[in-house]
């Protein structure tokens, strides 16, 4: 049996959705909180993570302010609060914007294999022998869909995170 000369283009396509699945992971944004101007949380869900500690506080109503940082426990229902000098980071999820993002990740992803795939069969005439090139073109965008599919529900289960640190240029001033 002959091996058809347009096999390579398929183990390429296979070894680059792999590679690119690993790019696909949750996104995270980092935000600086200043000190000086209170932040409100509203009701969001948001975890309080403590310095020097691995302890991750599960908190709503979150209120920053210049010397404090008060939240309601999300178990206990109790009204808290903590020292602004405690707290690391505090950390929202929002799902439907984690499902937004691997949208997009996986629309990319997916139009670059079509490109790929077009780009490698340019200029090629088919001699009948094996399947003609545009196969691999209709099987990249089959391929690109499905990936897009996967990338939304990984994003909407994975999340996008949003981290709040303090703003480290306030702290050199206060000491």
């Amino acid at each position: 049996m002959k091996r058809s000369k347009w096999m390579f283009i398929t183990k390429r396509h296979s070894h680059l959705l792999v590679i690119l699945a690993f790019f696909d992971f949750g996104c995270a944004h980092t935000h600086q909180i200043s000190q000086q101007s209170p932040v409100n949380f509203g009701s969001k869900k948001v975890r309080i993570v403590l310095m020097n500690s691995s302890e991750r506080i599960a908190a709503h109503h979150v209120q920053v302010a210049s010397d404090s940082v008060s939240y309601i426990h999300t178990k206990t229902k109790m009204k808290r609060s903590v020292a602004t000098t405690e707290v690391d980071k505090i950390i929202t999820v929002n799902h439907g914007k984690g499902a937004a993002e691997g949208l997009g990740v996986g629309l990319l992803t997916g139009l670059a294999m079509v490109g790929v795939s077009a780009a490698l069969i340019a200029g090629a005439e088919w001699d009948g022998d094996g399947p003609h090139p545009l196969t691999f073109v209709v099987l990249a965008a089959l391929a690109g869909a499905g990936f897009t599919g996967v990338s939304t529900i990984i994003g909407a289960a994975a999340g996008s995170r949003d981290i709040y640190v303090f703003d480290e240029k306030e702290d050199e001033k206060t000491q």
